[in-house]
Protein backbone atom coordinates (compact mmCIF):
# COMPACT_ATOMS: atom_id res chain seq x y z
CA UNK A 1 0.00 0.00 0.00
CA UNK A 2 1.67 3.52 -1.00
CA UNK A 3 1.11 6.38 1.13
CA UNK A 4 -0.82 9.11 -0.45
CA UNK A 5 1.26 12.29 -0.80
CA UNK A 6 0.12 15.95 -0.27
CA UNK A 7 0.82 18.73 -3.48
CA UNK A 8 2.70 21.37 -0.28
CA UNK A 9 1.12 24.22 -2.78
CA UNK A 10 -2.33 22.97 -2.10
CA UNK A 11 -3.55 24.17 0.95
CA UNK A 12 -5.77 21.16 2.96
CA UNK A 13 -9.15 22.38 4.02
CA UNK A 14 -10.98 20.10 6.81
CA UNK A 15 -14.66 19.77 5.91
CA UNK A 16 -17.07 22.51 7.77
CA UNK A 17 -18.25 21.09 11.26
CA UNK A 18 -22.33 20.35 11.13
CA UNK A 19 -24.37 21.17 13.30
CA UNK A 20 -27.97 19.08 13.83
CA UNK A 21 -31.39 21.08 15.03
CA UNK A 22 -31.49 20.12 18.14
CA UNK A 23 -27.29 21.27 19.04
CA UNK A 24 -28.19 24.51 16.87
CA UNK A 25 -31.70 24.66 19.39
CA UNK A 26 -30.09 24.30 22.13
CA UNK A 27 -26.73 26.84 21.85
CA UNK A 28 -29.40 29.48 20.91
CA UNK A 29 -32.23 28.84 23.27
CA UNK A 30 -34.89 28.52 20.84
CA UNK A 31 -37.35 25.36 20.09
CA UNK A 32 -37.03 23.01 17.01
CA UNK A 33 -39.86 24.63 15.83
CA UNK A 34 -38.90 28.17 15.62
CA UNK A 35 -36.01 26.89 13.82
CA UNK A 36 -38.36 25.56 11.49
CA UNK A 37 -40.53 28.98 11.12
CA UNK A 38 -37.44 30.38 10.98
CA UNK A 39 -36.06 28.06 7.68
CA UNK A 40 -39.49 29.06 6.49
CA UNK A 41 -39.07 32.88 6.43
CA UNK A 42 -35.34 32.99 5.78
CA UNK A 43 -34.85 34.42 9.16
CA UNK A 44 -32.66 32.15 10.69
CA UNK A 45 -29.22 30.46 9.98
CA UNK A 46 -28.21 29.21 7.10
CA UNK A 47 -28.76 25.46 6.62
CA UNK A 48 -27.95 22.74 4.29
CA UNK A 49 -30.10 19.67 3.39
CA UNK A 50 -28.51 16.37 3.24
CA UNK A 51 -31.45 14.08 1.63
CA UNK A 52 -34.10 14.25 4.62
CA UNK A 53 -31.34 16.00 7.17
CA UNK A 54 -31.25 19.36 7.80
CA UNK A 55 -27.58 20.61 9.08
CA UNK A 56 -25.75 24.10 10.02
CA UNK A 57 -22.41 24.55 9.37
CA UNK A 58 -20.80 26.18 12.76
CA UNK A 59 -19.68 29.17 10.89
CA UNK A 60 -23.12 30.19 9.65
CA UNK A 61 -24.30 29.99 13.22
CA UNK A 62 -21.58 31.46 14.40
CA UNK A 63 -22.04 34.45 11.79
CA UNK A 64 -25.75 34.79 11.99
CA UNK A 65 -25.51 35.00 15.79
CA UNK A 66 -22.80 37.88 15.28
CA UNK A 67 -25.15 39.75 12.95
CA UNK A 68 -28.25 39.92 16.23
CA UNK A 69 -26.04 42.03 18.31
CA UNK A 70 -27.84 45.35 18.88
CA UNK A 71 -27.28 48.58 20.99
CA UNK A 72 -31.02 49.03 21.17
CA UNK A 73 -34.24 47.32 21.53
CA UNK A 74 -35.56 50.13 19.77
CA UNK A 75 -36.27 49.26 15.34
Amino acid sequence: MSEMQLDPARPVRSPPALMEIDDVAELLHVSRSLLAKWRMSGKGPRFMKAGRRILYECGEVRRWLEAQQRSSTLG
